[in-house]
Protein backbone atom coordinates (compact mmCIF):
# COMPACT_ATOMS: atom_id res chain seq x y z
CA UNK A 1 0.00 0.00 0.00
CA UNK A 2 1.07 3.22 -0.57
CA UNK A 3 1.48 6.24 1.57
CA UNK A 4 -0.39 9.26 1.46
CA UNK A 5 -0.68 12.50 3.12
CA UNK A 6 -4.12 15.03 3.76
CA UNK A 7 -3.81 18.50 5.42
CA UNK A 8 -6.64 19.00 6.86
CA UNK A 9 -8.36 21.81 9.32
CA UNK A 10 -8.16 21.11 12.76
CA UNK A 11 -10.94 22.50 14.65
CA UNK A 12 -9.61 24.59 17.48
CA UNK A 13 -12.12 22.83 20.06
CA UNK A 14 -10.55 19.59 19.15
CA UNK A 15 -6.82 21.06 19.97
CA UNK A 16 -9.05 22.52 23.27
CA UNK A 17 -10.11 19.41 24.59
CA UNK A 18 -7.41 16.81 24.35
CA UNK A 19 -4.83 19.70 25.93
CA UNK A 20 -7.82 19.95 28.68
CA UNK A 21 -8.42 15.85 29.00
CA UNK A 22 -4.54 15.38 28.99
CA UNK A 23 -3.43 18.07 31.29
CA UNK A 24 0.62 18.42 30.30
CA UNK A 25 2.42 16.16 28.45
CA UNK A 26 0.87 12.45 27.94
CA UNK A 27 -1.25 10.33 26.73
CA UNK A 28 -4.83 9.31 26.68
CA UNK A 29 -6.88 6.69 25.88
CA UNK A 30 -10.38 7.30 25.22
CA UNK A 31 -13.04 3.99 24.99
CA UNK A 32 -14.97 4.16 22.12
CA UNK A 33 -18.16 5.09 23.90
CA UNK A 34 -16.07 8.46 25.76
CA UNK A 35 -14.82 9.76 22.56
CA UNK A 36 -15.64 13.43 22.25
CA UNK A 37 -18.36 14.18 19.33
CA UNK A 38 -15.78 17.36 18.42
CA UNK A 39 -13.24 14.48 17.24
CA UNK A 40 -16.05 12.37 15.29
CA UNK A 41 -16.59 13.93 11.71
CA UNK A 42 -15.54 12.40 8.09
CA UNK A 43 -12.74 15.11 8.22
CA UNK A 44 -10.81 13.85 11.17
CA UNK A 45 -11.97 10.14 13.00
CA UNK A 46 -14.45 9.41 10.29
CA UNK A 47 -17.70 7.58 12.42
CA UNK A 48 -17.39 4.55 9.96
CA UNK A 49 -13.98 3.57 10.97
CA UNK A 50 -14.25 4.82 14.99
CA UNK A 51 -17.19 1.26 14.64
CA UNK A 52 -13.79 -0.67 13.72
CA UNK A 53 -12.25 0.58 16.03
CA UNK A 54 -11.24 -0.52 19.78
CA UNK A 55 -9.84 2.83 21.15
CA UNK A 56 -9.13 6.35 20.10
CA UNK A 57 -5.73 7.78 21.44
CA UNK A 58 -4.40 10.91 21.85
CA UNK A 59 -1.43 12.75 22.81
CA UNK A 60 0.43 15.98 23.89
CA UNK A 61 4.40 16.34 23.49
CA UNK A 62 6.07 19.85 23.69
CA UNK A 63 8.96 20.59 21.02
CA UNK A 64 11.03 22.96 22.73
CA UNK A 65 13.37 23.32 19.51
CA UNK A 66 10.04 24.08 17.11
CA UNK A 67 8.04 25.86 19.94
CA UNK A 68 5.22 24.22 19.21
CA UNK A 69 3.15 21.42 20.99
CA UNK A 70 2.57 18.36 18.58
CA UNK A 71 -0.69 16.89 19.22
CA UNK A 72 -1.33 13.11 18.16
CA UNK A 73 -4.60 11.36 17.48
CA UNK A 74 -5.64 8.10 16.26
CA UNK A 75 -7.85 5.42 16.40
CA UNK A 76 -7.11 1.77 17.06
CA UNK A 77 -8.89 -0.08 13.98
CA UNK A 78 -9.16 -3.71 13.73
CA UNK A 79 -8.57 -5.34 10.09
CA UNK A 80 -8.12 -8.64 8.96
CA UNK A 81 -5.11 -10.22 7.95
CA UNK A 82 -4.74 -13.84 6.34
CA UNK A 83 -4.87 -15.64 9.55
CA UNK A 84 -4.99 -13.54 12.62
CA UNK A 85 -7.25 -9.90 13.18
CA UNK A 86 -4.41 -7.39 13.65
CA UNK A 87 -5.17 -3.37 15.07
CA UNK A 88 -3.86 -1.45 12.65
CA UNK A 89 -2.98 3.05 13.32
CA UNK A 90 -3.71 5.69 11.02
CA UNK A 91 -2.29 9.06 12.89
CA UNK A 92 -3.00 12.80 12.67
CA UNK A 93 -1.14 15.07 14.08
CA UNK A 94 -1.94 18.80 14.68
CA UNK A 95 0.38 21.75 16.29
CA UNK A 96 -0.15 24.29 19.20
CA UNK A 97 1.88 27.04 19.98
CA UNK A 98 4.32 25.53 23.01
CA UNK A 99 3.72 29.08 24.75
CA UNK A 100 0.43 30.34 24.16
CA UNK A 101 -1.19 27.01 23.29
CA UNK A 102 -3.26 28.46 20.35
CA UNK A 103 -3.75 26.15 17.21
CA UNK A 104 -1.96 26.41 14.52
CA UNK A 105 -4.67 25.75 11.22
CA UNK A 106 -3.77 22.65 9.71
CA UNK A 107 -2.85 19.35 10.29
CA UNK A 108 -1.62 15.95 8.85
CA UNK A 109 -2.97 12.58 8.15
CA UNK A 110 -1.07 10.00 6.99
CA UNK A 111 -2.37 6.73 5.85
CA UNK A 112 0.19 3.05 5.99
CA UNK A 113 2.75 5.03 7.56
CA UNK A 114 5.95 3.27 8.09
CA UNK A 115 6.81 3.39 12.05
CA UNK A 116 7.17 0.36 14.42
CA UNK A 117 3.68 -0.33 15.94
CA UNK A 118 2.09 0.68 13.07
CA UNK A 119 0.10 -2.83 13.03
CA UNK A 120 0.47 -5.41 15.43
CA UNK A 121 -1.47 -8.65 15.10
CA UNK A 122 -4.08 -9.88 17.62
CA UNK A 123 -4.70 -13.52 19.02
CA UNK A 124 -7.69 -13.95 17.23
CA UNK A 125 -7.98 -15.89 14.52
CA UNK A 126 -10.11 -15.09 11.47
CA UNK A 127 -13.47 -16.81 11.52
CA UNK A 128 -15.94 -16.36 8.74
CA UNK A 129 -18.90 -14.35 10.41
CA UNK A 130 -16.82 -13.45 13.46
CA UNK A 131 -16.24 -9.75 14.27
CA UNK A 132 -14.00 -8.96 17.88
CA UNK A 133 -14.49 -5.27 17.88
CA UNK A 134 -16.80 -5.31 20.59
CA UNK A 135 -14.92 -7.88 22.14
CA UNK A 136 -11.78 -5.55 21.93
CA UNK A 137 -13.47 -2.46 23.20
CA UNK A 138 -14.58 -4.10 26.12
CA UNK A 139 -10.72 -5.00 27.26
CA UNK A 140 -9.68 -1.17 26.99
CA UNK A 141 -9.53 0.84 29.74
CA UNK A 142 -9.87 4.57 28.93
CA UNK A 143 -6.91 6.75 31.31
CA UNK A 144 -4.32 8.89 30.94
CA UNK A 145 -0.96 8.18 30.95
CA UNK A 146 2.87 9.63 30.41
CA UNK A 147 4.90 9.62 27.96
CA UNK A 148 7.11 6.56 29.62
CA UNK A 149 3.90 4.53 30.33
CA UNK A 150 2.53 4.31 27.23
CA UNK A 151 2.95 1.50 24.29
CA UNK A 152 5.82 1.89 22.34
CA UNK A 153 3.69 2.07 19.32
CA UNK A 154 2.05 5.65 20.49
CA UNK A 155 5.17 7.17 20.95
CA UNK A 156 6.61 5.82 18.11
CA UNK A 157 3.58 7.32 16.05
CA UNK A 158 4.18 10.84 17.56
CA UNK A 159 7.60 10.79 16.44
CA UNK A 160 6.64 9.78 13.13
CA UNK A 161 3.80 11.98 13.05
CA UNK A 162 6.00 14.86 13.87
CA UNK A 163 8.56 14.34 11.01
CA UNK A 164 5.58 14.08 8.50
CA UNK A 165 4.12 17.66 9.85
CA UNK A 166 7.50 19.11 9.54
CA UNK A 167 7.83 17.97 5.82
CA UNK A 168 4.42 18.71 4.92
CA UNK A 169 3.28 21.72 6.45
CA UNK A 170 6.71 24.06 6.87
Amino acid sequence: MSQKNKICTIPDDVIKKIHDDIEGNGVRIYRVCDVPDSFINKHLIHPEVLKKSTSVVAAVSGCVGDERNYIFLTTVRVDKNNEFYETDLDPIVMVSDLESNSPSPSGVIHFHGNFNGRTESTDIPVEPYYNPVKELQNEVNGSVITFEEAPDRFTNAMHYMANVYRKKIE
